[in-house]
Protein backbone atom coordinates (compact mmCIF):
# COMPACT_ATOMS: atom_id res chain seq x y z
CA UNK A 1 0.00 0.00 0.00
CA UNK A 2 1.12 3.52 -0.69
CA UNK A 3 0.55 6.23 1.91
CA UNK A 4 -0.17 9.78 0.79
CA UNK A 5 -0.26 13.04 2.73
CA UNK A 6 -0.13 13.30 6.52
CA UNK A 7 -2.37 13.99 9.47
CA UNK A 8 -6.12 14.13 8.86
CA UNK A 9 -5.55 14.24 5.08
CA UNK A 10 -3.66 10.94 5.09
CA UNK A 11 -4.97 8.21 2.80
CA UNK A 12 -3.85 4.86 1.46
CA UNK A 13 -3.91 3.41 -2.02
CA UNK A 14 -3.61 -0.29 -2.82
CA UNK A 15 -0.65 -0.59 -5.16
CA UNK A 16 -0.93 -4.31 -5.93
CA UNK A 17 -4.46 -5.63 -5.38
CA UNK A 18 -3.42 -9.10 -6.58
CA UNK A 19 -0.78 -9.36 -3.85
CA UNK A 20 -3.37 -8.32 -1.29
CA UNK A 21 -5.76 -10.99 -2.58
CA UNK A 22 -3.01 -13.63 -2.39
CA UNK A 23 -2.10 -12.53 1.14
CA UNK A 24 -5.74 -12.95 2.13
CA UNK A 25 -5.83 -16.40 0.49
CA UNK A 26 -2.67 -17.44 2.32
CA UNK A 27 -4.21 -16.55 5.67
CA UNK A 28 -7.53 -18.28 4.97
CA UNK A 29 -8.54 -20.90 7.54
CA UNK A 30 -10.50 -24.03 6.79
CA UNK A 31 -14.12 -24.04 7.93
CA UNK A 32 -14.50 -25.03 11.58
CA UNK A 33 -17.09 -27.70 10.75
CA UNK A 34 -17.50 -29.63 7.49
CA UNK A 35 -20.49 -31.91 7.01
CA UNK A 36 -20.59 -34.26 4.02
CA UNK A 37 -23.92 -34.91 2.33
CA UNK A 38 -25.05 -37.14 -0.48
CA UNK A 39 -27.92 -35.72 -2.53
CA UNK A 40 -29.27 -37.82 -5.36
CA UNK A 41 -29.21 -35.97 -8.66
CA UNK A 42 -28.75 -36.90 -12.30
CA UNK A 43 -25.91 -34.41 -12.83
CA UNK A 44 -23.85 -31.81 -11.00
CA UNK A 45 -25.94 -29.09 -12.70
CA UNK A 46 -29.15 -30.64 -11.36
CA UNK A 47 -27.57 -30.66 -7.91
CA UNK A 48 -26.85 -26.92 -8.25
CA UNK A 49 -30.49 -26.37 -9.24
CA UNK A 50 -31.63 -28.18 -6.08
CA UNK A 51 -29.58 -25.77 -3.99
CA UNK A 52 -31.94 -22.92 -4.87
CA UNK A 53 -34.43 -24.65 -2.53
CA UNK A 54 -32.14 -23.57 0.32
CA UNK A 55 -33.63 -20.09 -0.01
CA UNK A 56 -36.33 -21.50 2.32
CA UNK A 57 -33.80 -21.87 5.15
CA UNK A 58 -34.24 -19.69 8.21
CA UNK A 59 -30.49 -18.89 8.20
CA UNK A 60 -28.05 -17.52 5.66
CA UNK A 61 -26.28 -19.74 3.15
CA UNK A 62 -24.15 -19.27 0.01
CA UNK A 63 -22.46 -21.38 -2.64
CA UNK A 64 -18.68 -21.20 -2.26
CA UNK A 65 -15.42 -22.80 -3.23
CA UNK A 66 -14.55 -24.20 -6.65
CA UNK A 67 -18.20 -24.37 -7.73
CA UNK A 68 -18.62 -20.62 -7.17
CA UNK A 69 -15.30 -19.82 -8.89
CA UNK A 70 -16.33 -21.92 -11.89
CA UNK A 71 -19.64 -20.05 -12.16
CA UNK A 72 -17.91 -16.66 -12.08
CA UNK A 73 -15.19 -17.70 -14.54
CA UNK A 74 -16.26 -20.86 -16.39
CA UNK A 75 -13.07 -22.89 -16.70
CA UNK A 76 -13.83 -26.52 -15.97
CA UNK A 77 -15.66 -28.65 -18.53
CA UNK A 78 -18.19 -29.81 -15.96
CA UNK A 79 -19.59 -28.49 -12.73
CA UNK A 80 -17.86 -29.72 -9.61
CA UNK A 81 -19.42 -31.03 -6.44
CA UNK A 82 -20.51 -27.90 -4.62
CA UNK A 83 -19.71 -26.64 -1.17
CA UNK A 84 -22.01 -24.27 0.61
CA UNK A 85 -21.42 -21.97 3.52
CA UNK A 86 -24.16 -22.21 6.12
CA UNK A 87 -24.86 -20.03 9.12
CA UNK A 88 -23.14 -21.80 12.02
CA UNK A 89 -26.34 -21.70 14.08
CA UNK A 90 -28.28 -23.78 11.53
CA UNK A 91 -27.89 -27.57 11.74
CA UNK A 92 -26.59 -29.18 8.54
CA UNK A 93 -29.47 -31.66 8.87
CA UNK A 94 -31.82 -28.86 7.74
CA UNK A 95 -29.90 -28.60 4.46
CA UNK A 96 -30.12 -32.37 4.01
CA UNK A 97 -33.88 -32.30 4.63
CA UNK A 98 -34.52 -29.49 2.14
CA UNK A 99 -32.46 -30.91 -0.73
CA UNK A 100 -33.43 -34.54 -0.09
CA UNK A 101 -29.99 -35.67 1.03
CA UNK A 102 -28.38 -37.52 3.88
CA UNK A 103 -25.27 -37.04 5.97
CA UNK A 104 -22.58 -39.53 4.92
CA UNK A 105 -19.02 -40.49 5.79
CA UNK A 106 -18.07 -41.45 2.19
CA UNK A 107 -19.44 -40.71 -1.27
CA UNK A 108 -20.45 -37.11 -0.61
CA UNK A 109 -21.38 -34.82 -3.48
CA UNK A 110 -22.13 -31.75 -1.35
CA UNK A 111 -20.22 -30.26 1.55
CA UNK A 112 -21.65 -27.91 4.17
CA UNK A 113 -19.05 -25.53 5.58
CA UNK A 114 -19.68 -23.71 8.85
CA UNK A 115 -17.63 -21.33 10.98
CA UNK A 116 -18.74 -19.31 13.97
CA UNK A 117 -17.90 -15.93 12.43
CA UNK A 118 -19.87 -16.50 9.18
CA UNK A 119 -17.53 -14.12 7.29
CA UNK A 120 -18.21 -15.66 3.83
CA UNK A 121 -21.92 -14.91 4.26
CA UNK A 122 -21.51 -11.20 5.02
CA UNK A 123 -21.28 -10.05 1.40
CA UNK A 124 -22.84 -13.02 -0.42
CA UNK A 125 -25.41 -12.08 -3.03
CA UNK A 126 -28.25 -13.64 -4.97
CA UNK A 127 -27.06 -14.77 -8.40
CA UNK A 128 -30.16 -13.21 -9.96
CA UNK A 129 -29.01 -9.79 -8.71
CA UNK A 130 -25.25 -10.33 -8.82
CA UNK A 131 -23.15 -7.42 -9.93
CA UNK A 132 -21.21 -9.78 -12.20
CA UNK A 133 -22.07 -11.32 -15.60
CA UNK A 134 -23.13 -14.91 -14.91
CA UNK A 135 -23.94 -17.66 -17.42
CA UNK A 136 -27.62 -17.79 -18.38
CA UNK A 137 -27.88 -21.36 -17.07
CA UNK A 138 -26.93 -20.33 -13.52
CA UNK A 139 -29.64 -21.40 -11.06
CA UNK A 140 -31.08 -18.87 -8.60
CA UNK A 141 -28.43 -19.26 -5.91
CA UNK A 142 -26.86 -17.23 -3.16
CA UNK A 143 -23.16 -17.11 -3.93
CA UNK A 144 -20.04 -15.82 -2.21
CA UNK A 145 -18.28 -12.83 -3.77
CA UNK A 146 -15.76 -13.40 -6.58
CA UNK A 147 -12.81 -12.51 -4.32
CA UNK A 148 -14.10 -14.93 -1.68
CA UNK A 149 -14.47 -17.69 -4.30
CA UNK A 150 -10.86 -17.04 -5.36
CA UNK A 151 -9.39 -17.38 -1.88
CA UNK A 152 -11.36 -20.58 -1.26
CA UNK A 153 -10.20 -22.08 -4.57
CA UNK A 154 -6.56 -21.10 -5.15
CA UNK A 155 -5.16 -23.69 -2.73
CA UNK A 156 -7.62 -26.48 -3.58
CA UNK A 157 -6.71 -29.72 -5.34
CA UNK A 158 -6.97 -30.76 -8.98
CA UNK A 159 -7.75 -28.10 -11.56
CA UNK A 160 -9.14 -25.72 -8.93
CA UNK A 161 -6.07 -23.42 -9.02
CA UNK A 162 -6.57 -23.03 -12.78
CA UNK A 163 -10.18 -21.97 -12.18
CA UNK A 164 -8.95 -19.59 -9.46
CA UNK A 165 -6.38 -17.99 -11.77
CA UNK A 166 -9.02 -17.46 -14.46
CA UNK A 167 -11.29 -15.88 -11.87
CA UNK A 168 -8.45 -13.66 -10.67
CA UNK A 169 -7.91 -12.41 -14.24
CA UNK A 170 -11.62 -11.60 -14.56
CA UNK A 171 -11.65 -9.81 -11.20
CA UNK A 172 -8.84 -7.48 -12.22
CA UNK A 173 -9.98 -6.97 -15.80
CA UNK A 174 -13.43 -5.77 -14.76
Amino acid sequence: MDVFETGPNRYWHVQDAGALLDLWAGEEKRPERITNLYVWSRSPHELLEKLSDLNRLKGEWALGGVAAANIYAPTLTTEVNPAIWLDARVPAQEVAAIVGGEIVEKGANLQVWQSADNVPLLHAWDSARANWPLPKTTPDLRIVTPSRAYIETINSAGRAPEAAQNLRERIFSS
